[in-house]
C-alpha cells in the first residue's frame, strides 16, 4: 500500500514456542512510535489514530502497544502539575480510546499513562480486552528520576496471560522503560531483576513501552538505534537465557521520539527475538520518525 512520508511501516509477525513439544504459537502485535502533544491529551490521540488508519480487524493483531505516558507527554514538575491528567484505571479518556480501538481491531491493547489509585499516582502501562473491558493497570517498578517528582513506586512486576485469535493462550510481560534497569547500578547482569522475573515466571514476550530518553549526542541514526536497543537487549540476559527451556522469547518495545521541554526521546522501537543460542533484531524504527511496525 501507499506509505505516508516520514512514516515507516513493517509488517511482521511474531512467533513463539513456550515447549519445545507444544504446537507453535504465533502472536501478532501491532506498536506505535510517535511524539506526543505535550499537555494535550486529544492532539496527541489524533495522531496515534493517524498511524491506525491504515489497520483493521482483518490485519488480524492480536495486541496494539503503545508508548509509556502515551498521550500526556512526559515531564511533570510536582504532583500538582500531573494532577489534571491523572487517570483512574478502567476509565476516562485513556481508557476510552483503548477500548474503542480494541474493538476495532479486535485485540488487546496496552498504552501507559499517569493513574490515580486512591491518595496514590503511578506512572501506568493500562491493558484492556479485545472486547474493549478493563484487564488490568500495571504500575511502573522501577521510577526515573523524572517520575519521582510525582509517581509513586508500584508494588512489583507483573504478566499478563494473552489470548490470541487461535485461541492460545501467551504469557506476556508487562514493562514500563526503567523497569529494565536494575535496582542499583552496580547489580551484576545475572541479578537483574526484571529479566529474573519474567524468565523465572515463563513469559515468552515482554510488551514494553517507554520514553527513553537520550543519553549522549550520536553522530547518526543508526548509532543512536544501535546503541539503544544493544542497551536493552543488555539489561534481559536472564531473560534470553531460556534457563527454563522456552524456544522462543520476545522483548518488543513501543518507544517514543521527538523533543519536551530540552530532552530528546530516541524511539528505536523494535522486536527482538531470542533463541536458544542467539538473540536478534527482528525489526526496528528510527530514533526521529513516527511509524508503526
Amino acid at each position: 500500500g501507499l506509505q505516508k512520508r516520514g512514516e515507516q511501516k513493517i509488517p511482521t509477525a511474531a512467533k513463539m514456542e513456550p515447549q519445545p513439544e507444544s504446537e507453535p504459537k504465533t502472536l501478532k502485535v501491532l506498536l506505535l512510535q510517535f511524539c506526543p502533544a505535550y499537555k494535550n491529551v486529544a492532539a496527541s490521540m489524533q495522531l496515534a489514530d493517524k498511524l491506525l488508519e491504515q489497520y483493521s480487524a482483518d490485519d488480524q493483531i492480536d495486541v496494539l502497544l503503545l508508548p509509556e505516558m502515551a498521550f500526556t507527554g512526559y515531564k511533570f514538575d510536582d504532583k500538582e502539575d500531573v494532577r489534571p491528567f491523572l487517570e483512574t484505571a478502567g476509565s476516562g479518556e485513556t481508557f476510552d480510546w483503548c477500548a474503542d480501538k480494541a474493538r476495532t481491531l479486535e485485540c488487546f491493547v496496552l498504552c501507559g499513562y499517569p493513574e490515580r489509585d486512591g491518595d496514590k499516582m503511578f506512572n501506568s502501562q493500562l491493558v484492556v480486552s479485545p472486547q474493549g473491558e478493563f484487564v488490568k493497570s500495571y504500575k511502573k517498578t522501577f521510577l526515573y528520576e523524572t517520575d519521582l517528582t510525582w509517581a509513586d513506586e508500584g508494588p512489583g512486576f507483573e504478566t499478563t496471560e494473552i489470548v490470541n485469535r487461535r485461541g492460545q493462550k501467551v504469557v506476556a510481560g508487562n514493562g514500563i522503560c526503567m523497569d529494565i534497569c536494575p535496582k542499583e547500578s552496580h547489580t551484576p547482569f545475572e541479578l537483574f531483576e526484571f529479566a529474573n522475573f519474567h524468565n523465572d515466571n515463563n513469559t515468552e514476550v515482554i510488551l514494553f513501552s517507554s520514553n527513553w530518553v537520550e543519553p549522549s549526542d550520536f553522530e547518526t541514526d543508526e548509532e543512536c538505534v544501535n546503541f539503544t536497543i544493544g542497551y536493552w537487549k543488555s539489561k534481559l540476559v536472564p531473560f534470553f537465557s531460556n534457563s527454563n527451556k522456552i524456544c522462543h522469547r520476545f522483548f518488543i518495545c513501543s518507544d517514543r521520539v521527538g523533543v519536551e521541554r530540552g530532552e530528546k526521546y530516541l524511539g528505536s522501537s523494535c522486536i527482538v527475538r531470542g533463541d536458544k543460542d542467539s538473540v536478534n533484531l527482528v525489526a526496528n524504527l528510527n530514533s526521529e520518525t513516527s511509524g508503526s511496525i
